[in-house]
C-alpha cells in the first residue's frame, strides 16, 4: 500500500484519469509514488477499468490494486512467470517462461487456458519472455528459439518470425514486443542491443541501437511500450527509460543511478518493464531487482534532484553480476554494466584485484552475456562461456609471484575465441564445468539437458533427458567426483556419476521456509553442498544426503544480510563466499555461517574495522 500521507495526492491523480479531455503529456518522467516491499515484479498491466495488475516471481502471484485497497498476493499456478498484456473483458495473456507457454487468466488470477509448449514448431516455445495481444492475434517473444511466434488467440499458428542472428529480422535474445500505433512489431532485441521495427508479417522496417552508454545507445533493452507517437524502452543497463520517436530519433532519455542501497524516489536501478494508465498520464516502471514499481507523471520542468549524482568514494564500488568461480588462489567474477571479468588473488588478508578482462565487441575476445568463467589453474586457462555472442573465450594469464600481487591491466592475454558445434546452444547455456578428465559439461536450462564435451569442447554426448526439470547450476563434488545439478521445478538436487546415470535424487523439503528461487550451488571439501536461493535471501548448508546442517542470511544490505544473492563457492579453507547480487559484493562466512569479510572491487571490510549500522557503507 503506498504510504498514508500520500493518498490525497494519489486520489487527485484517480480522478485526473475520469477527465476525457486529458492530453497525454510529452514526457512521463516526474516521480510520484512507488509501490515497495514486493516479491521480485516482473511485469505490470493496466485494466481497462483503471485496476492494476502486478505479477510477482519470488514467490509467484498477482496483487490487483482497485484505488485505494490493494489485494494480497494471489497465487497463480505459474512456474516463472514474464510478460503480461491486456486481453478481451479484463483478462490477461501472462508469459510462463518456465514451462515454455502462455496463459490466460481471469483477474482473479485463475487459468483460462493455456497455449503452446517446450520446442521449436509452429505453436511451441523456449523461455517464452513477452506477449503482445494485438486485435485478434499474439505475438510472442520467443526467446529461446530467437524468433517472434503470431497466433490466433485460440492458439492456432499463423507464422514464425527471425531467426537467430545479427542481420535484419535476426535476433539475439528477443526479451519484449509490442505494436505500435502504425501496425509494426517493435521488438527488444538484448543481445544486439538495439530496437527491432518490422511489419506485421515479419518484413524488417527499420532498426536502431548499439552498445553503450551514450544518449540514444543502449544496454541490454529490456521492455519496448509503444504509444501514439513515441516508442519507450527500458534500458536496462544504463538504468533509464529513453523516449524515440518512431523512426528511432531520440526524444528524451531520463532516469539516475541510484547512489545507496535501495534508493527510489525516481531513482532507476536495472528497470525491466513498462505499462501506460489508461488516461496516458502515468507510466510504471517494474524494477525486480529493487522489488519494486515506481511510478511516473507528467514532466515538471521546474524540478530539481539535489541529491548527489556519484557514489560516495569509501564505500564498496562494484557492479557484480551473478557469476563467480574460485580455483587455488585465483576468484573471479562478472562486471556486466563493464563487460568486464575480474580477477582477484583471494588468498590474502583481503582480496586484491589483479586484473580486469574488458569485452572487444562482437569479434574475437568479445563478451556481453555470460553464462559462466571458469579457471583452470593446472592449466594457467580462463575460459568464458558467452551467451550473448555464443562463443566460448580462453585466456592466459601471466599470474604475478602470489607474495608481489600487483595490479597489471595487460596480465590477460586471448588464445582463442570459438564458435561451439552448432548442436550447442550457447545462448540457453546458464552454466558450466570441468571435469579431471577435462570433459566439459554445459547444462541448458531452457531444455533441461548436460551437454558434455570431450577436451578440445567437441560434442561427445547428451546427459539428463527426462531427468532434468528446469536447471540452474552444476558443480562437481570434490569428494566423489560426481556431477552435481541443482533444479529449480521440483527443488531438487540431481547426482550423475562419471558416465551421466542417475546415482541419487535428493528433493530439497527440509530446508526451513523451502526453496523460492534457488540459484547457487557449491560443494566443500567435506562434502557439505551450499546453496543461495535469491527468492528468500539466504544461503543453505546441506549434508551429502540432503540433510539440513544450516541456513543464515536475512534480506537487506548491511554485513550478513543479501539482496538476492546469486553464486557461491568454497575454498581450500572452506570458507564460503557468496556472491551478493542485489548489493553489488561479495562476502565471507565460515561453513557454520560466521561472517567474515564483505568486499568488492574496492574497499573490503572485516570484523576489525566494521563500519557502525549508521554508516553509509553497506
Amino acid at each position: 500500500m503506498p504510504r498514508p500521507h500520500l493518498l490525497p495526492m494519489l486520489l487527485t491523480m484517480s480522478m485526473l484519469a475520469t477527465i476525457a479531455a486529458a492530453q497525454a503529456p510529452a514526457l512521463l518522467d516526474r516521480y510520484e509514488w512507488d509501490y515497495g516491499n514486493l516479491h521480485a515484479p516482473v511485469a505490470v498491466q493496466w485494466l481497462s477499468d483503471d485496476r492494476f495488475v502486478i505479477v510477482e516471481s519470488a514467490p509467484v502471484g498477482i496483487r490487483i490494486f482497485d484505488w485505494p485497497s490493494c489485494s494480497t498476493p494471489i497465487k497463480i499456478d505459474c512456474l516463472e512467470p514474464a510478460g503480461l498484456d491486456a486481453g478481451p473483458d479484463e483478462t490477461c495473456y501472462l508469459v510462463d517462461s518456465g514451462r515454455h507457454q502462455v496463459m490466460h487468466i481471469a483477474s482473479d488470477g485463475s487459468t483460462l487456458s493455456t497455449i503452446g509448449s517446450h520446442g521449436d514448431g509452429l505453436d511451441q516455445f523456449r523461455a517464452p519472455a513477452d506477449v503482445a495481444v494485438h486485435e485478434d492475434r499474439l505475438y510472442v517473444a520467443d526467446t529461446g528459439n530467437d524468433r517472434i511466434v503470431v497466433l490466433d488467440t485460440d492458439g492456432s499458428p499463423v507464422r514464425t518470425i527471425g531467426t537467430r542472428g545479427t542481420g535484419p529480422g535476426q535476433f539475439r535474445r528477443p526479451l519484449a514486443i509490442d505494436i505500435d500505433a502504425s501496425n509494426r512489431i517493435v521488438v527488444a532485441d538484448a543481445d544486439n542491443h538495439r530496437i527491432q521495427v518490422l511489419s506485421l508479417e515479419g518484413e524488417p522496417i527499420t532498426a536502431w541501437g548499439s552498445w553503450g552508454s551514450f544518449p540514444g545507445l543502449l544496454q541490454e533493452p529490456s521492455d519496448v511500450l509503444c504509444l501514439e507517437d513515441r516508442i519507450l524502452v527500458t534500458d536496462r543497463l544504463n538504468h533509464r527509460v529513453q523516449e524515440f520517436a518512431m523512426d528511432g530519433t531520440l526524444l528524451h532519455a531520463w532516469g539516475m543511478h541510484a547512489v545507496k542501497p535501495r534508493e527510489g524516489q525516481g531513482r532507476v536501478h536495472y528497470p525491466d518493464a513498462l505499462a501506460i494508465s489508461p488516461d496516458g498520464r502515468t507510466l510504471a516502471v517494474v524494477e525486480s531487482f529493487e522489488d519494486r514499481v515506481q511510478l511516473f507523471g507528467p514532466h515538471d520542468p521546474d524540478y530539481v534532484d539535489e541529491r548527489p549524482t556519484q557514489p560516495a568514494r569509501s564505500g564498496i564500488q562494484s557492479h557484480f553480476g551473478p557469476t563467480v568461480v574460485l580455483d587455488d588462489r585465483i576468484m573471479m567474477v562478472w562486471e556486466p554494466e563493464a563487460r568486464a571479468a575480474l580477477v582477484f588473488d583471494h588468498q590474502r588478508s583481503t582480496p586484491i584485484r589483479l586484473t580486469s578482462i574488458f569485452s572487444r565487441g562482437d569479434g574475437p575476445g568479445g563478451f556481453g552475456h555470460l553464462a559462466d568463467l571458469h579457471w583452470d589453474h593446472e592449466a594457467n586457462q580462463l575460459h568464458l562461456f558467452d551467451r550473448g555472442t555464443a562463443q566460448v573465450h580462453a585466456y592466459e594469464l601471466d599470474l604475478p609471484d602470489p607474495d608481489q600481487p600487483r595490479f597489471d591491466p595487460s596480465m590477460a592475454k586471448l588464445q582463442t575465441s570459438r564458435t561451439l558445434d552448432a548442436s550447442i546452444p550457447m545462448h540457453r547455456i546458464v552454466d558450466a564445468e570441468r571435469s579431471v578428465s577435462g570433459n566439459w559439461f554445459l547444462l541448458d536450462g531452457t531444455d533441461g539437458v548436460i551437454h558434455v564435451l570431450n577436451a578440445n569442447m567437441e560434442p561427445v554426448d547428451r546427459w539428463g533427458t527426462d531427468l532434468l526439470g528446469h536447471p540452474t547450476a552444476i558443480t562437481i563434488d570434490p569428494t566423489t567426483g560426481h556431477l552435481l545439478v541443482l533444479d529449480r521445478d521440483p527443488s531438487t538436487l540431481h547426482q550423475l556419476d562419471t558416465n551421466g546415470s542417475s546415482v541419487a535424487t535428493i528433493r530439497l523439503e527440509g530446508i526451513p521456509g523451502g526453496l523460492v528461487q534457488p540459484t547457487g550451488l557449491a560443494v566443500a571439501g567435506s562434502g557439505d553442498i551450499l546453496l543461495t536461493d535469491a527468492g528468500t535471501h539466504a544461503v543453505h548448508r546441506l549434508g551429502s544426503d540432503g540433510t539440513h546442517l544450516a541456513s543464515w542470511g536475512t534480506k537487506g544490505i548491511l554485513h550478513e544480510q543479501f539482496w538476492k544473492p546469486a553464486g557461491i563457492v568454497v575454498d581450500d579453507q572452506d570458507r564460503v563466499i557468496v556472491l551478493d547480487h542485489g548489493n553489488h559484493r561479495c562476502q565471507m562466512f565460515d561453513l557454520d555461517g560466521t561472517w567474515l569479510m564483505t568486499f568488492g572491487a574496492g574497499r573490503a571490510y572485516t570484523p576489525s574495522n566494521r563500519p557502525p549500522l549508521d554508516s553509509d557503507d553497506p
